[in-house]
């Protein structure tokens, strides 16, 4: 484990959605949406499409 928390991983895998080109004022809620998802998954709590 590297010793960081749940959020803390899942705030570094939205930063990495930066290069996407969904950051920005006007994609805020979609920016939201997207770390919720990314926390679910750091959580182990997201399931893969079709499952």
């Amino acid at each position: 484990m590297s010793g960081k928390s749940q959020e803390e991983v899942a705030f570094e895998l939205l930063s990495k959605l930066k290069g996407m080109g969904v950051w920005g004022e006007n994609n805020k809620t979609y920016i939201l949406d997207l770390y919720a998802e990314c926390l679910e998954a750091a959580k182990g709590n997201r399931k893969p499409p079709g499952v």
